[in-house]
């Protein structure tokens, strides 16, 4: 069953919607009535997508936006693209992401996993500020992970792969560093009295392709596991679209299942790193200084 979410005359953009979470989180939202833009790296998938939303839904034709998370330069081009495409936005849903690959650097020079979980999201999220501060209640959401708990990382060390190389110490600092800089984005954007609210989520676990993609133990695992022992995607898709399409939750909320890992949603508790004011700032300014960008509030007014 199709879960109602408030969504009617709304856009809402959802990163990493070929698949998994991201692909059910366009599917309940387009359900909603709302005008739904998918964004990912592939444009065959993209186009699949899109046709088999407009297939089910027919009310509401989808739009499709070209985003590679592993490279600035693609961001920035898909930032540009959409202030062409669209006046305003009103849900932002970084739902795009990488778990557990095989150690590397992307194309910009920093770790890949960080790269596409979380500079590139933040770059990708201050590009469209302006649309969305002219959008109807608008909203951010960044997905984090129970993972991030683990994270023990230092601003400094932000876009530094882990040493020695360890595909699960990456993926917990980029989820650190996305519910963090969250939280720091919340209280500038409150601070500044921009409409704007940024929350984060998080889905517990799901059976999707996340962690399947590598070449270490914990992937075959995954790929010969995981959809046989992890609740569906739909399960754990809940906490994201709780947090991004609806105002149960305030700006600021980091929303996961109640049970920790599955179960209805409700408010998290982040790590004491997380929660750290000067952590937040130092790990926000570093991400901007890394992506080369600056945040800037209110600039439509």
């Amino acid at each position: 069953m199709i879960p109602t979410y408030p969504l009617e005359g709304r856009r809402v953009l959802i990163t990493g919607a070929t698949s998994g979470l991201g692909r059910q989180l366009a599917r309940w939202a387009v359900a909603g009535r709302s005008h739904v833009i998918i964004a990912g790296r592939s444009p065959e998938r993209l186009e699949l997508t899109r046709q088999e939303l407009d297939r089910d839904f027919p009310h509401s034709p989808t739009e499709t936006l070209l985003l590679d998370l592993a490279s600035f330069e693609n961001v920035r081009g898909a930032v540009s693209e959409a202030h062409d495409r669209w006046a305003s936005l009103d849900v932002l849903v970084n739902n795009a992401g990488v778990m557990a690959i095989d150690p590397g650097l992307g194309p910009d020079g920093h770790d890949l996993t960080m790269t596409v979980n979380h500079l590139s999201p933040t770059l990708f999220s201050v590009g469209l500020l302006d649309l969305l501060e002219r959008g109807r209640s608008p909203r951010v959401t960044f997905t984090s992970s129970v993972m991030h708990w683990l994270s023990r990382s230092r601003p400094g060390l932000l876009g530094e792969p882990p040493s020695p190389p360890r595909r699960w110490v990456a993926y917990a600092r980029s989820k650190e560093a996305n519910l963090t800089t969250s939280l720091e984005l919340s209280r500038r954007a409150r601070d500044s009295h921009s409409p704007v609210a940024f929350l984060c989520a998080h889905p517990g676990v799901a059976s999707t392709h996340l962690g399947q993609e590598g070449h270490g133990v914990s992937n075959w695992f995954m790929r010969a596991m995981a959809p046989r022992l992890l609740p569906s995607v739909e399960q754990g898709c809940r906490s994201l679209a709780d947090a991004a399409f609806t105002d149960e939750y305030p700006a600021g909320s980091y929303v996961g299942p109640r049970a920790v890992l599955v179960g209805p949603s409700h408010l998290a508790r982040p790590s004491s790193l997380a929660r750290d004011p000067r952590h937040a700032r130092e790990t926000l300014d570093r991400t901007l200084a890394l992506v080369g960008t600056q945040l800037v509030f209110g600039s439509t007014t």
